[in-house]
């Protein structure tokens, strides 16, 4: 069974809407807080979402740690390229898996055709 990694999820939706937005050709940078109206700038890393530069000193982000929205942007690009490889090998790692359950499930197979065979003679 699969699990849903919320973290990777929200990280995923987040670089989704980045590209949409670029392809829309409307940067991250142009969008506006909703709050302020300022534009957003930084990344709040425990809400893990982007805020403007008067998010930093409201009580909601108080004791927070932010990063430049270039740096966050970095950082969930490697969390995202680590996370590819551990899928790929898991991934790796089941289609083998699978074929070698493949390989015994015709090997039962043919037994039990070749013991039908015997049994019908």
């Amino acid at each position: 069974k699969y699990t849903i990694n919320r973290l990777l999820n929200k990280i995923v939706r987040t670089a989704q809407r980045t590209q949409q937005r670029e392809e829309e050709g409307k940067p991250l940078q142009s969008q506006e807080c909703k709050e302020h109206k300022e534009t957003l700038k930084l990344f709040c890393q425990e809400d893990g979402s982007p805020i403007c530069v008067m998010c930093v000193i409201s009580p909601k982000h108080k004791q927070h740690t932010f990063l430049s929205l270039q740096e966050a942007v970095s950082m969930f690009q490697d969390k995202l390229e680590i996370a590819e490889t551990c899928l790929e090998v898991k991934m790796n790692y089941l289609n083998e898996h699978q074929s070698k359950q493949e390989e015994y499930i015709s090997g039962i197979q043919k037994k039990e055709q070749n013991l039908e065979q015997h049994i019908k003679s």
